[in-house]
């Protein structure tokens, strides 16, 4: 069993063995119901017997976290002062380690990735990609967009293909900060222009703006609606949209595509050729 600290908040649980199963559910009661018990990691099926190992285990180190914590010399300071103590760990999104082709290598491309959020660092490590960060990326509404702005523009002269992701959006809508939502997407707005105005060759350069999912700010939560995509470049077809938004983004000519039919579409203009199951 390993246990790493991740980014702010977050860690990263592994359990290592044969006989361990993914299918398993959260401890984490969910966002919009702070206060309320943590829940019993159980199978998400009755009778899986490796899921219900699996559980059991979790459960334990959860236990074990709170006894920890309880007696550990920072909380006891927090709670002579005043302060809430960080009293358990709690978990969610279980998954198995998994065996893969890097698209780097399945696509024959440079790739880079501008992050500060440690989950999607691991992911671009995996995929190939070379990581650009510092320490002022902080993956929360206080990251330094105007270093993140240099930073793509560092990776945008190494790499032929570049990720630069902002979770700062996400962060308000899961507090429902509806207007902390609004000003820091039009710090990001402003973030991508001096990208834009910055580029040592523009018409060869093409822009995909898109989200992994969608973020009600009124459910905290992510939900399942499709979210705004656009791709700008040079000698790309232009549709009648001029706003960036979900309902705008939901009339244009990309319609619904989905994110690998995305991926593929800016690789198609970017020039990279692939084959399907290589």
């Amino acid at each position: 069993m390993l246990f790493r600290e991740a980014t702010e908040h977050r860690a990263v649980l592994v359990l290592r063995g044969k006989e361990l199963s993914a299918e398993v559910t959260n401890s984490d009661p969910g966002a919009g119901r702070e206060g309320e018990p943590v829940q019993i990691v159980r199978a998400r099926r009755p009778g899986i017997a490796l899921a219900e190992k699996t559980a059991a285990i979790v459960n334990r180190f959860v236990q074990m976290s709170r006894e920890t914590l309880e007696e550990h010399s920072v909380n006891r300071d927090r709670v002579k002062n005043g302060l809430p103590p960080a009293n358990i760990v709690i978990t969610r999104g279980a998954g198995m380690a998994v065996r893969m082709r890097s698209l780097a290598e399945r696509f024959h491309i440079a790739g880079g990735c501008v992050v500060g959020e440690s989950t999607v660092r691991g992911i671009a490590i995996m995929s190939g990609f070379r990581i650009y960060s510092s320490t002022s990326l902080t993956a929360n509404l206080d990251t330094d967009l105007d270093e993140k702005a240099r930073l793509t523009l560092e990776a945008l002269r190494d790499c032929n293909f570049v990720v630069v992701h902002i979770k700062g959006a996400d962060i308000a809508s899961h507090d429902n900060d509806p207007r902390g939502k609004i000003e820091f997407i039009e710090k990001v707005d402003a973030m991508v222009g001096k990208v834009m105005d910055a580029l040592e060759d523009p018409e060869q350069t093409y822009v995909g703006l898109t989200a992994d999912h969608a973020t009600p700010c009124a459910t905290r939560e992510h939900s399942a609606d499709p979210v705004p995509v656009v791709i700008s470049g040079d000698d790309v077809l232009v549709d009648d949209v001029e706003r960036y938004g979900e309902r705008d983004c939901a009339k244009g000519g990309l319609c619904r595509i989905n994110a690998n039919e995305f991926l593929l579409t800016l690789l198609d203009y970017v020039g990279v050729t692939y084959r399907f199951g290589s």
